[in-house]
C-alpha cells in the first residue's frame, strides 16, 4: 500500500512539473532562403521564401504536442511580404520537429521610404525580418522571431506566447 501511495505521489509531483515546464515548445528559425525581393522603383514585389522552422516540445515526460495547419508570415518593417500554412505535425515529449516552410507574397508595393530602407539593407547584406509561425487548433499560440535574410544570415531565439 505504501509503494502504491510513494508512486502515486511520484507521479503526481512529474506530472506537476511537466506541467510548469510544458507552457510552450521552443521555436528557432535554423534557415532562411528569399527570392524576388528586387527593388526597382515602381515595381511590385512578389517574393518567395524558404524557411527552415525547428520546434521542440518541451514536455519531459507526458505531453504529445499536435498542430494543424497554422498560419506563418514574414515581414519586412511592418509590411507582410509573404504568408503560408503550417504543416500538420505531431510530436512527442523530449522530441524536436523540423519543418520546411514557404512563404509567398504577390503584388506587395513598398512605400518608397520603406523600399529605400531595403535597397539599404540589401546592399549591407543584412535584411532583419519578422517571421510569425503560429496557432494549432487547441491553444492559440504564437511566436516572433527576428532573422536576417541574405549573407550575414542569423536570428534571435523567438519568443512564444
Amino acid at each position: 500500500c505504501y509503494l502504491l501511495i510513494l508512486g502515486f505521489i511520484v507521479f503526481l509531483v512529474l506530472f506537476i512539473i511537466d506541467c510548469v515546464i510544458s507552457s510552450h515548445p521552443k521555436i528557432s528559425i535554423d534557415r532562411i532562403a528569399a527570392l524576388g525581393l528586387d527593388t526597382t522603383p515602381g515595381l511590385t514585389l512578389s517574393p518567395h521564401f524558404n524557411i527552415t522552422v525547428r520546434i521542440k516540445n518541451p514536455s519531459k515526460f507526458f505531453f504529445k504536442d499536435c498542430y494543424s495547419y497554422g498560419y506563418s508570415a514574414i515581414s519586412y518593417s511592418g509590411v507582410t511580404v509573404g504568408e503560408g500554412l503550417l504543416p500538420v505535425f505531431c510530436q512527442g515529449p523530449r522530441k524536436s520537429t523540423v519543418l520546411e516552410m514557404v512563404l509567398r507574397g504577390s503584388d506587395i508595393v513598398l512605400a518608397d521610404g520603406v523600399r529605400d530602407r531595403l535597397v539599404e539593407d540589401q546592399r549591407r547584406g543584412e535584411v532583419v525580418m519578422e517571421a510569425q509561425p503560429s496557432e494549432n487548433d487547441f491553444i492559440e499560440q504564437s511566436a516572433w522571431c527576428q532573422v536576417v535574410v541574405g549573407p550575414k544570415f542569423g536570428s534571435t531565439p523567438c519568443s512564444v506566447e
